[in-house]
């Protein structure tokens, strides 16, 4: 399929490089509840729209990232993203029973997710740690010596040295018509009402869209081990082949 492990190597690298576009494909988003395959995201009543998108453009502007990168960091999107959306989702009584349902036994999160802390390394579900965690929490398979891909996540960082003189209103300006017409919106389309985003994602998240319905029934700590194991389970070889090969049928079968 790749043809040497050289070609397999690069392949792997970029589900765990926060500025590649697989990175937010095996990313946790539990505030997508459990969404049926056939749908590609939240109900409409609950989707966001053009004034959440610019929250999340201002956030992004305040963290430093600027519009016209080559490769924004989908880590600190998706973040900001589900910030936006809880702190949207607490005004509305659809938008609480939303949460409630979707979260279930991690209700906590939504707590965590309107913090700053969160824009750092999505604490919990990354064990980054950057994000200031002293001990991280190894899931029963893992030896004391095991890692989890997060914390090496963006391995492949470039760094950005395009300067921009934009006044920060108009870089927030540059962002929001990205995200509505760029393929980076994509992967926070889920999130909002059709139409806010001018491209449809072909396809819910891995996690979300294959194993959301076991991961709904976890309390936040399970929920987290669960996603180091599934991320684990891609840096194996013939694990990521076996498990793109049953994606492949399943997604054929519906």
């Amino acid at each position: 399929m790749f043809g040497d492990k050289t070609t397999f190597e690069k392949f792997r690298r970029r589900f765990f490089n926060r500025r590649e576009p697989l990175f937010s494909l095996i990313q946790d988003h539990p505030l997508l509840g459990r969404i049926r395959s056939e749908h590609r995201g939240v109900p409409q009543k609950l989707g966001l729209g053009v004034g959440a998108l610019r929250q999340i453009a201002e956030l992004l502007v305040t963290a430093g990232e600027q519009s016209n990168q080559e490769k924004p960091d989908r880590r600190l999107l998706l973040a900001a993203t589900k910030q936006v959306a809880v702190q949207t989702w607490r005004e509305s009584a659809n938008g609480k029973d939303w949460l409630a349902s979707g979260l279930g036994d991690c209700s906590k999160l939504a707590e965590m997710m309107v913090k700053p802390a969160w824009l750092e390394a999505r604490e919990p579900l990354s064990c980054s740690q950057r994000a200031g965690r002293v001990r991280r929490t190894l899931d029963p398979e893992g030896g004391k010596d095991t890692d989890d891909p997060l914390d090496v996540e963006g391995l492949d960082d470039e760094a950005e040295t395009t300067k921009f003189h934009r006044t920060e209103q108009k870089e927030i300006e540059a962002w929001v018509r990205r995200l509505r017409e760029d393929a980076i919106g994509v992967i926070i389309a889920p999130y909002f009402r059709r139409g806010v985003i001018s491209r449809e994602p072909r396809q819910l998240p891995l996690l979300t869209q294959h194993h959301g319905e076991l991961l709904s029934q976890f309390d936040l700590d399970t929920r987290a081990i669960a996603g180091q194991v599934f991320r684990r389970v891609l840096m194996a070889e013939e694990f990521l082949l076996r498990y793109l090969a049953d994606v492949e049928r399943d997604n054929a079968q519906h």
